[in-house]
C-alpha cells in the first residue's frame, strides 16, 4: 500500500458521514462575519471524546446563555402573536 492510498483510508476515515440535518449559515455581520452550525444525528463518538470536548466546549457560557435567552423569547413573542392573530384580538 502507498503512502497515497494510505492517505486516502486516513481521509475517508476523518470525514464525518452525512447527518439528516446538516444546516450551515454565515450570518455577514458586521464588523466581520459569523456562522451558525446546526448537524443533528445519531452520536458517532465515544464516551471519552464527548468528555473530552464537553471539557473543552462547556455549556454554562454566557454566549450560550444569551443564545438561550434570545430564542426562548422570540419563541414567546411568536406564540403570542399568533395566538392574538388566531383569537381575533
Amino acid at each position: 500500500m502507498s503512502s497515497i492510498d494510505v492517505i486516502d483510508v486516513l481521509r475517508a476515515k476523518a470525514e464525518p458521514g452525512r447527518y439528516p440535518v446538516n444546516l450551515r449559515i454565515t450570518v455577514p455581520f458586521l464588523p466581520k462575519p459569523f456562522f451558525i452550525t446546526l448537524i443533528i444525528g445519531p452520536e458517532r463518538r465515544g464516551r471519552e471524546r464527548r468528555r473530552l470536548e464537553r471539557s473543552r466546549y462547556p455549556l454554562n457560557t454566557w454566549g450560550n446563555l444569551a443564545v438561550a435567552v434570545g430564542a426562548w423569547t422570540t419563541f414567546v413573542v411568536a406564540t403570542f402573536f399568533v395566538t392574538l392573530i388566531a383569537t381575533g384580538l
